[in-house]
């Protein structure tokens, strides 16, 4: 009977963790600020959430500006947003050849065992900015990230 309750316990086990690995993705976000010489880096994945301002200045360190762990909602909101995210569609890069500084982003999203990075240049992508709100909705106000049409 012990042994039962074992192999019982290994199974369930075996099966979580498979489900876990089911629900796993990366959403990386390059939010560039070039006149303030810093770029603002958001690694979101399916267990949590690190926001790093990535300096631009010499012998000037990188500072974490937030760590943590999603909770299950988090990662479910996200999650389900991505399930019918339309990456496959998207182009890899938008651009607005009339402006050459501005609002510069870059994205990479890894979800299904797909992998697409998108670079945007003062542009408005509509699926993009769904995509923003979705992960400003479990950052905090002060670090949400800013996109405008």
């Amino acid at each position: 009977m012990k042994s039962l309750f074992v192999v019982v316990f290994i199974i369930s086990t075996c099966a979580q963790v498979k489900n876990n690995k089911a629900h796993e993705f990366s959403v990386n976000i390059w939010d560039y600020n070039y006149s303030m010489a810093y770029t603002t880096f958001y690694k979101i994945n399916s267990d949590s959430i690190v926001v790093t301002n990535i300096s631009g200045v010499v012998n000037e360190e990188n500072k974490i500006l937030l760590s943590k762990e999603t909770n299950a909602s988090e990662q479910e909101k996200i999650y389900n947003f991505l399930s019918s995210f339309p990456l496959e569609s998207l182009a890899n890069e938008y651009t607005d050849p009339l402006v050459e500084d501005g609002d510069r982003k870059k994205v990479e999203i890894i979800f299904a065992n797909k992998k697409k990075t998108i670079d945007l240049e003062n542009f408005y992508q509509k699926d993009i900015d769904q995509l923003f709100t979705v992960v400003n909705q479990v950052l905090d106000k002060s670090m949400q990230i800013k996109y405008s049409k």
